[in-house]
């Protein structure tokens, strides 16, 4: 029971409060978003779609070579410029699991341990899309990684990393 109850059919998981909840909702508007939708400049619709594509499909490539299988795409831009729609239309696209963070405050759950829980879950659900909503989140990454020489929301602070996202750091010669 807990292990179906643990699986993620047509919801997309929610972080939030501290803890992970299933949202219909935010899968239904995933379903509905499409690049059709997208106006963007130039042939930068078809370079986003074709650039994510093909890195899901190049995993052994990567491997071959001894590079690590991560990607990372931060969509900067004024508030209504499509960055949300465009997130919604790769998930959609890719067809992978989306863990989408609208925020890491909690009152009970220190910020270390929900970022801890968000990529534990990446780790077990990988390869997947993190959804980091708030800017405020990723300034956040900014300052812990210039007080403490490691990103938290990268590396882990166990130097675990995530396999096919962020590399592994503990026993390393990093």
């Amino acid at each position: 029971v807990c292990r179906w109850n643990h699986e993620v059919r047509g919801e997309i998981l929610l972080y939030a409060g501290g803890c992970f909840s299933k949202s219909t909702k935010l899968y239904q508007a995933i379903t509905n978003a499409s690049f059709d939708h997208l106006v963007l400049q130039g042939p930068l619709k078809d370079q986003i779609r074709e650039d994510f594509t093909q890195f899901l499909t190049s995993r052994e490539t990567y491997e071959s070579h001894g590079v690590p299988w991560k990607r990372g795409a931060l969509f900067l831009g004024p508030p209504g410029n499509g960055k949300t729609m465009c997130v919604k239309a790769l998930v959609r696209l890719l067809a992978i699991p989306c863990l989408y963070v609208q925020s890491f405050k909690s009152e009970y759950t220190p910020l270390q341990a929900s970022i801890e829980a968000l990529f534990q879950r990446a780790r077990e659900t990988a390869p997947c899309v993190i959804v980091l909503e708030d800017m405020k989140l990723y300034t956040l990454g900014k300052e812990v990684f210039a007080r403490d020489a490691h990103c938290i929301t990268c590396h882990q602070a166990d130097g675990k990393g995530i396999d096919g996202i962020y590399p592994r750091l503990a026993k390393s010669e990093w």
